[in-house]
């Protein structure tokens, strides 16, 4: 099945998993009009690439608390994604853990707690993603390696109650090699949130952090924070409080040593204005010029894979008990008609 593109239709509850696949050319599962309520769950997979599809990251005994989760896997891509959390409980909307050269990407989250949520892994990008209501942060990455974190938004949080909730938060746990080379440049975020963040959690501090030309325009104090940071970049970035904000938006490098901060502009914005929750739009607003995007893409799966043949035929939910049985990936497919999924 390397090269295929496998076409899934209709509604899989509980949890769809994949296990122990290696494919020598990227497998594309094309969930456009496929819905999961549950977890899509992906164990020790290798070269996977999905493409659309609705997740629930709604909390519960077989939800895993994640729309999508990911285990000791590489060379994975997930595009085009919409994530939902239907209750209160809404938890991380994909989840990466132990894994090697994946993206996220185009993707929107609504409702969720964590948009993406990113842990012990290596060459990792998030680009072009919306996380729109959360609970808690945005984009979370722990203890990782080789991640590019840009051209992203955060808007409309709804922080829990004891949340401080940040758009981008990057952090170590002690007794791991901390964080490195961790590119966080060209996000916005608006509204309840902190901004761009990366805290010494129980470790002593970062190696290699860049955050460059974010915005932020938000309600809470930490605006750009790098604690305990060594050779690390924090240049040209923007902050500005919204009206009313009960705190002045920051930006803060404490400890660590051997850092540039430099071109970071403060109040830059009219007190009075909000602004626009995209950044090509906010960035127009504060300079006067056209966005050009600067940033490097880790990841290299999409450039790399090729489909070598199209499924002839899309099955009904009730065949794919069958044929995913057999390839691996294992679920329960309702016969319910989908949802039509709209676009956040």
């Amino acid at each position: 099945m390397s090269g295929d593109t496998i076409r899934l239709s209709g509604t899989f509850a509980g949890t769809t998993s994949l296990q122990n696949k290696t494919a020598t050319k990227a497998i594309t599962i094309d969930a456009t009009k496929a819905t999961f309520i549950g977890t899509l769950k992906f164990q020790s997979v290798n070269n996977i690439k999905v493409v659309g599809g609705r997740y629930d990251s709604t909390g519960g005994p077989t939800a895993y608390g994640r729309g999508i989760v990911v285990y000791k896997s590489s060379n994975l891509s997930f595009d085009k994604l919409t994530v939902v959390a239907s209750g209160t409980d809404g938890e991380t909307g994909v989840g990466l853990e132990g894994v090697t050269n994946a993206s996220v990407t185009n993707s929107t989250f609504t409702n969720v707690g964590v948009g993406v949520g990113v842990t012990g892994s290596s060459y990792i990008t998030l680009t072009g993603n919306k996380v729109v209501g959360a609970t808690k942060d945005g984009y979370d990455a722990y203890n990782d390696h080789n991640v590019v974190i840009a051209n992203n938004s955060c808007s409309g949080s709804k922080p829990q109650a004891g949340a401080h909730p940040d758009c981008v938060q990057l952090a170590s746990t002690g007794g791991l090699p901390v964080q490195s080379d961790i590119k966080v440049i060209d996000n916005i975020a608006t509204g309840m949130t902190q901004g761009f963040t990366s805290f010494l959690g129980s470790a002593t501090g970062s190696l290699r952090i860049t955050m460059t030309g974010n915005i932020i325009n938000g309600l809470m104090s930490q605006g750009v924070a790098c604690y305990g940071c060594v050779d690390s970049f924090i240049t040209n970035n923007f902050l500005s409080s919204q009206p009313g904000a009960p705190h002045f938006v920051n930006l803060n490098v404490i400890g660590g040593s051997n850092n540039v901060v430099s071109g970071n502009t403060f109040g830059s914005l009219n007190t009075s204005s909000v602004l626009p929750t995209d950044y090509a739009s906010a960035y127009f607003r504060l300079t006067g010029t056209t966005y050009k995007p600067t940033f490097a893409d880790f990841s290299s799966i999409g450039a790399t894979a090729s489909i070598e043949r199209i499924a002839a035929t899309i099955p009904e939910p009730g065949e794919w008990a069958l044929l995913l049985a057999g390839f691996g990936l294992v679920g329960l497919a309702t016969r319910r008609p989908m949802a039509r999924v709209v676009a956040a």
